[in-house]
């Protein structure tokens, strides 16, 4: 898995890997076993110079086992069982080695699915989102975000949904996201927990593929959800690379959110697309 983050006319500024569930655990046995040897041949200055992580939030469609980081059988919209404990064996470890090594390493994260209490089939294998819980979901990204800022991993962006459009035909977990619960999401819940708990983290969208460039305009075209949107995560299954082109040179209202930053034509700001799985696209502002 291969990652790119583009900025308008400018070298690619971040190169890595995904980090899936189930490729933390053999990374970090054979990192014990080496003495880091593999981790610094990944990350390490003298090494293929990783700079940039993706990392789930629960579990993936490559993993061992199905779990979210609010396992309870029932409703829990206070997330009192609320536990990042399965990532403690591996995951993190895994994570503080690689920034030990590169502490300039930019991590983002994705969930697969929330947990399964909050959509109507009751399983984190395909289905959707109830909007009844979206201010418990803000929330748990908030917990997720601060728990593992305290194990000294700080998540630098995050998006809403890994492959928004898509339910794997429930063979995995999965979430579809319309457009309008996305928007809905991260203006009025999202965004606003994130700026309540005084979160730096960056806000990327869709995370799917080219051939939806079309409801990235539309989304980002409104101010609300403009506002808290750093970023354009796409898929390279479908479409073509030249989606970043009409999205990066499409005029949107001016977000304040970073302040003076935001002074510059959008258009530049919103150039920062980063490419996510498949084929590593060409600079395409």
């Amino acid at each position: 898995m291969v990652f790119c983050v583009i900025v308008a006319k400018q070298p690619i500024v971040y190169r890595g890997r995904g980090d899936q569930p189930q490729a933390s655990r053999p990374f970090a046995k054979a990192a014990y076993r080496t003495g880091k040897a593999l981790f610094d041949e990944l990350f390490g200055p003298k090494g293929l110079r990783f700079s940039m992580g993706r990392t789930c939030i629960g579990s993936s469609d490559y993993t061992t086992s199905i779990y979210s980081l609010d396992e309870s059988t029932e409703p829990d919209p206070g997330l009192k069982h609320f536990s990042i404990e399965h990532d403690r064996a591996y995951i993190l470890p895994s994570l503080r080695m690689a920034r030990e090594i590169n502490p300039d390493m930019f991590l983002f994260s994705a969930p697969w699915s929330p947990p399964a209490w909050m959509k109507p089939n009751r399983s984190m294998l395909g289905g959707s989102m109830e909007r009844t819980y979206f201010d418990s979901y803000a929330q748990y990204f908030v917990r997720f975000l601060q728990s593992y800022a305290a194990e000294g991993v700080r998540i630098n962006a995050t998006t809403v949904q890994n492959e928004v459009d898509t339910n794997q035909v429930s063979r995995m977990p999965a979430c579809v996201w319309g457009q309008e619960d996305e928007e809905r999401f991260v203006a009025k819940y999202l965004g606003p927990a994130f700026e309540r708990a005084s979160l730096d983290t960056k806000i990327w969208i869709l995370d799917h593929n080219y051939d939806l460039w079309g409801r990235v305009l539309d989304e980002l075209s409104s101010p609300e959800v403009n506002r808290y949107v750093d970023s354009v995560a796409w898929h390279a299954y479908n479409g073509t690379v030249d989606a970043m082109t009409r999205v990066c040179t499409t005029p949107f209202p001016i977000s304040m959110r970073n302040g003076p930053k935001a002074a510059r034509s959008l258009p530049a700001r919103t150039s920062r697309q980063i490419g996510v799985n498949g084929p590593s696209p060409s600079p395409a502002c």
